[in-house]
């Protein structure tokens, strides 16, 4: 009886083990609309482009996506980005991190599955509070709008960039 009372354990123990990592993928499951190879359009946000490409993939057995960015900057200069998408606690999350220094811890809120999500920074005492927007569009095209929003209680936020991605050919 002592041999299955220990088979038992260790199979209640495995299936633990995986029960974060499905809560984790399907909650990941409602921005799959996210996944691709993606490049800037010529035309973004009303404004010639200068170039980029973007690509969003699961990773971790799908415990995670990892978007990576390579931006040519109007000013010039190239610009990378890593952001993690990852489900914790029950809630959507994100961190973002660029060549530049920047780092930005998000939470997700706002959500249409499949559709639409909107990241907002963390809230940090006298800092700014930022905002991602991705918006799925027909042919697999996405829309990205970056706002942000100066220190205070109230975030009023302002347009800092925005434009369209396209599959990549």
């Amino acid at each position: 009886m002592r041999r299955f009372e220990r088979g038992l354990a260790a199979a209640a123990l495995a299936v633990a083990a995986l029960m974060p990592h499905a809560k984790a993928a399907e909650s990941l499951a409602a921005l799959s609309f996210l996944v691709g190879e993606r490049v800037a359009d010529p035309v973004s946000g009303g404004r010639p482009n200068q170039g980029g490409k973007s690509e969003i993939r699961p990773d971790l057995n799908g415990s995670l996506l990892v978007r990576r960015d390579h931006t040519h900057m109007a000013e010039g200069g190239d610009l990378d980005m890593i952001m993690t998408m990852y489900a914790e606690g029950g809630y959507l999350r994100a961190d973002f991190f660029d060549t530049a220094g920047h780092v930005i811890h998000y939470h997700v809120t706002e959500l249409a599955p499949g559709r639409r999500v909107q990241f907002t920074s963390d809230p940090a005492p006298a800092a700014p509070t930022f905002r991602l927007t991705y918006e799925g569009l027909a042919g697999g095209r996405l829309a990205v709008r970056f706002e942000i929003a100066p220190p205070g209680p109230q975030p009023s936020f302002t347009l800092f960039t925005d434009g369209t991605l396209s599959p990549s050919p």
